[in-house]
């Protein structure tokens, strides 16, 4: 009897590590792509605060627009993600890094050609980032809170892993329906 519990316990533990300590995101994603140094204006690896973008004018009106166009043309996901933790560890190559975990609620763009499956998100951002610190200083602020996601995952050469960039904005109401609005229309222009 005592083995027949061993092997169940060892189970147990088995698929609670494969659950919690396992696999990130990127074992459903499969691309060939090599990331584009050109968009990293719109995938910064960072969190915009701007709750009330509609309050812009000028020059950061249109900066706002052509940067989330541009989010929008090029995400491979985008959607609605409460933030669920945060952990710093330590890379491979001794930096600091941060990892934002986010649970999906809501999907407004996907490719599947590259997503097979994705319940979840992970944003990382390493210590020589500015996005480090706005982590550090804003962890109540993102925490248990809903951000809409711009993500873009691409393959790195050297490592030869998925990795992504991203963007995260406030979910409010006016941000998601602006990133609707700029879905729709990006599908009009691509069925032309």
């Amino acid at each position: 009897m005592t083995g027949k519990k061993n092997k169940i316990l060892l189970s147990i533990i088995f698929i609670v590590t494969i659950t919690f300590c396992g696999s990130s995101t990127t074992n459903y994603i499969t691309t060939d792509r090599e990331w584009d140094i050109n968009l990293s204006k719109y995938f910064d690896d960072s969190i915009d605060f701007l709750l009330k973008p509609q309050k812009l004018s000028g020059e950061w009106l249109t900066q706002y627009m052509n940067e989330l166009k541009g989010r929008i043309r090029y995400s491979d996901f985008i959607g609605v993600v409460r933030i669920t933790g945060i952990r710093e560890d330590i890379s491979p190559e001794g930096r600091k890094e941060r990892r934002v975990f986010g649970e999906i609620i809501k999907t407004y763009k996907i490719d599947k050609r590259i997503i097979k499956e994705l319940k979840t998100v992970e944003f990382r951002t390493e210590e020589n980032l500015a996005s480090f610190e706005v982590i550090e200083e804003n962890m109540r602020r993102i925490l248990n809170n809903a951000f809409v996601a711009y993500v873009i995952w691409y393959k790195d050469p050297e490592k030869n892993i998925i990795k992504n960039h991203w963007h995260l904005s406030p979910a409010t109401k006016y941000v998601i329906k602006l990133t609707k609005k700029f879905i729709k229309q990006e599908i009009k222009s691509k069925q032309k």
